[in-house]
């Protein structure tokens, strides 16, 4: 099955070859979990700080259970910091049903 696999700032030096704008589509088998993509690619796991399918964030309990689908974005970023002073984010797993607005550089990829 076809996935969409995109890697933001410093991670996205661990896309194969044939990426473009820092994305690439991957053949997977199906069953594949972000973990096992994260390990495919050679990501270091430290370095996966958010990871979202479809825009909804996959806590890293979950990474290893959660089977992809065919046709899935797969967005990965690393732990982001800067600035002068320091801010905190907090990300709260999307209820059941319910999505994030945006697609988050990706095509559309369900309807």
């Amino acid at each position: 099955m076809k996935i969409r696999v995109k890697l933001y700032a410093s991670l996205a030096e661990y896309l194969p070859a044939h990426a473009a704008d820092n994305q690439a589509e991957l053949e997977v088998e199906a069953g594949t979990t972000p973990a096992r993509i994260i390990a495919a690619l050679g990501l270091p796991g430290e370095m996966c700080h958010l990871v979202l399918v479809n825009g909804v964030f996959v806590e890293p309990s979950a990474r290893d259970s959660q089977p992809l689908e065919e046709g899935d974005a797969l967005a990965i970023w690393p732990p982001v910091a800067g600035g002068q002073g320091s801010a905190s984010v907090t990300v709260t797993p999307a209820k059941a049903g319910s999505s994030l607005s945006g697609n988050y550089g990706f095509p559309s990829v369900r309807e």
